[in-house]
């Protein structure tokens, strides 16, 4: 017996994990860039800096920053998002109960006639109350590593959870944001529209007034009724689309749209950061949330082969249990009434069909397959950050070249003015000038509204300011940093 304990004892100390260790994808090389055509990025950019967690604040306004708490609060996308991490966490937290012994209590009491003729006994039948109580314990000696490796897929399943939760709150607070710019932009555009119409209508009057006087032809006034008709016919559409804006910013806060209105945002509401930060790739693939979350799948689908392995060996149980068994109640309690019991099992695959090693080749197909759409990912990150890089580029000489052209307005109502004023020029040259100036404000506008939101785009494709690092003291586990506390959802 002694001997057999003790090889028992060498097997489970010398037993092992099958299936493969996860390691982590290597990040890209250093000097790898993404591969931006003609200039190199913004001209403000920070190559290298770390993107702050509440990266809205970097563009300087105190009404969006107020918005994006109260989303963070309120959000409905958001509750779910962390009730979901929470479910999936305690799911996980549950499947690590593997490791320790089960412990049951049970309790009967029956009441049988027995017959003891049919044990070879010359005893008339008889009926008896049984009363018994007791308790067991049962543990399974996870000897090739099939329960770690479910706990292991368990804990990335969560993380995976977790890096979504990320993903979560850069959808609602990037969305906003846009909302928040779209919202200054047409707001800005409807003032100058409007300011144009006034223009317009002052320029037909006094066409009409000509008109009268025989001084300018039909045609002449047909056009500028035409233009008024035009610039008016611009409003409606915007105005629509500021009131879907402003109701889907309720809607991001968790509220109504009779409830709760956004601040009245114009395009001075809002500063571009002197600095944009910009992550090098081999930070990116530690960065971003989706990228982590393909990640922890990928953790998942590695620890789902070992499982699958381990269930083609054996499985070793052990059981002991302590019963008291009486005809009364109270002669329990007593050690005469005791019985006690220890049993090992042993249960190992022999034939199943195939059944195993086709279920360990499909979860070595599913690694396959999520490390796929992990690489695709990372691709796609790469890519999309590229595209940004690129847009600001351009924007940056978009805005330079509207400035010029509203300038060059300026400078063109200006002599227009001084025209008019000295009675070498009528009003409609000065009408013309002034809705011009307008004109190239308009531009001006949308420049910096789409430069606004191509900035916001470059936070949120590199990871809005989440940081994930190797937890020291596990190197599985990963430690998510985050410069802001999320509040809690009433």
């Amino acid at each position: 017996m002694k001997a057999a304990l003790a090889a028992l004892a060498l097997f489970c100390l010398s037993a092992c994990t099958v299936g493969p260790d996860f390691e982590r994808q290597a990040p890209p090389d250093a000097n790898q860039g993404y591969q931006v055509l003609g200039e190199a990025g913004p001209s403000h950019s920070g190559a290298g800096q770390r993107i702050r967690g509440d990266w809205w604040r970097l563009f300087g306004s105190a009404d969006l920053d107020d918005v994006v708490v109260l989303a963070m609060a309120r959000n409905q996308d958001m509750v779910a998002a962390r009730a979901t991490l929470a479910q999936i966490q305690q799911q996980a937290r549950a499947t690590a109960g593997v490791y320790y012994p089960q412990l049951g209590l049970q309790g009967a009491a029956t009441r049988e006639k027995v017959n003891f003729t049919s044990f070879g006994l010359d005893f008339p039948s008889n009926t008896l109350n049984l009363y018994s109580v007791g308790a067991t314990v049962f543990y399974a000696l996870d000897l090739f590593g099939h329960d770690r490796r479910m706990v292991e897929a368990a804990d990335a399943a969560a993380e995976a959870e977790g890096y979504r939760l990320k993903g979560a709150i850069l959808t609602v607070t990037g969305t906003l944001v846009m909302r928040a710019f779209d919202a200054a932009a047409l707001d800005s555009q409807i003032a100058l529209i409007s300011a144009l119409t006034e223009e317009d209508q002052r320029q037909l009057d006094l066409l009409r007034s000509a008109r009268q006087a025989g001084t300018v032809s039909d045609r002449t006034l047909a056009e500028a009724e035409g233009q008024l008709a035009s610039d008016f016919a611009l409003l409606p559409a915007l105005r629509s689309q500021l009131a879907a804006i402003r109701h889907d910013m309720a809607v991001l806060v968790g509220k109504t749209p009779g409830e709760w209105s956004p601040p009245g945002f114009t395009t001075t509401s809002f500063s571009l950061p002197a600095d944009i930060p910009v992550s090098v790739p081999s930070d990116l693939v530690r960065q971003r949330p989706d990228i982590l979350a393909a990640e922890a799948d990928l953790h998942a689908s590695a620890a789902a082969i070992g499982m699958a392995e381990a269930n083609r060996f054996p499985r070793l149980m052990l059981t002991a249990d302590i019963t008291q068994w009486a005809t009364r109640p109270g002669q329990l309690w007593r050690d005469a009434a005791t019985g006690a019991g220890v049993s090992g099992g042993i249960t190992a695959p022999l034939f199943q069909g195939g059944q195993l090693e086709a279920a360990q080749s499909a979860a070595e197909h599913a690694y396959q397959a999520s490390l796929a759409r992990y690489r695709q990912t990372v691709l796609q990150a790469f890519a999309q950050v590229g595209t940004l890089l690129q847009g600001l580029a351009q924007d940056e000489e978009q805005r330079r070249q509207t400035g010029l052209a509203a300038k060059a307005s300026d400078q063109a109502l200006h002599f227009a003015e001084l025209e008019r004023s000295s009675g070498t020029q009528g009003v409609l040259p000065l009408l013309a000038a002034e809705r011009q100036a307008k004109l190239s404000r308009l531009a001006v506008i949308q420049s910096q509204a789409q430069i606004l939101k191509d900035t916001a785009g470059l936070f949120l494709a590199m990871g809005g300011g989440t940081l994930v690092r190797p937890n020291p003291s596990n190197e599985r586990a990963m430690d998510m940093e985050t410069p802001f506390a999320l509040p809690p959802s009433d």
